[in-house]
């Protein structure tokens, strides 16, 4: 016998409905709390209670989910983008290639060298794993805002990247990707 979760009466595994053996053993709520057949696959009566900061308001919490409050999810997601920016950073050489720029990590851009095999999802790459970002990466370069914008307006060209071996990375990926062809 399995217990419901709403009003805790006890009901059995194996129910006969129409005729038919019917199966309860994945149910959760007995048949008086949520019906048979009416496709009840939303939780009832769930309270909401963050695990970080107690918060009960049902209007801080994010439509399915229950665990953490809107408020704590941004700031556990803040703290994971910056966290998964810096590695990013520093495996790129922690300074811009064309300046030598490193002073603020958030004034510090990721470049593409080739944008054509660039990943269509990289906009979101500060949640992506640690894996999964370090091969996207190694198609990229470190820029600051400066020379990155610059670059792209072509007032710059790799010929003026002299730090973090970029000349040779780019040279290299260049040469991969004839050898891939």
């Amino acid at each position: 016998m399995k217990k419901c979760q709403l009003c805790g009466k006890e009901f059995p595994f194996i129910v006969v409905i129409d005729g038919k053996p019917r199966n309860l053993k994945g149910r959760k709520y007995c048949l008086e709390c949520s019906p048979f057949g009416k496709h009840n696959t939303k939780v009832i009566n769930r309270e909401y209670k963050c695990r970080v900061c107690g918060d009960t308001n049902l209007e801080h919490f994010p439509k399915g989910r229950y665990g953490e409050c809107k408020k704590c999810r941004n700031r556990y997601n803040k703290r994971f983008d910056k966290k998964n920016k810096f590695q990013a950073v520093l495996y790129l050489g922690g300074k811009c290639s064309c300046c030598g720029y490193d002073k603020y990590l958030c004034a510090l851009d990721i470049h593409h060298i080739d944008p054509g095999i660039k990943d269509e999802k990289f906009r979101s790459h500060l949640c992506w794993s640690w894996d999964r970002l370090k091969k996207e990466l190694e198609k990229c370069i470190l820029l600051c805002s400066n020379c990155h914008r610059a670059f792209h307006a072509g007032f710059i060209t790799e010929e003026q990247f002299i730090f973090n071996n970029a000349k040779e990375k780019i040279q290299q990926f260049r040469n991969n990707f004839k050898e891939a062809d």
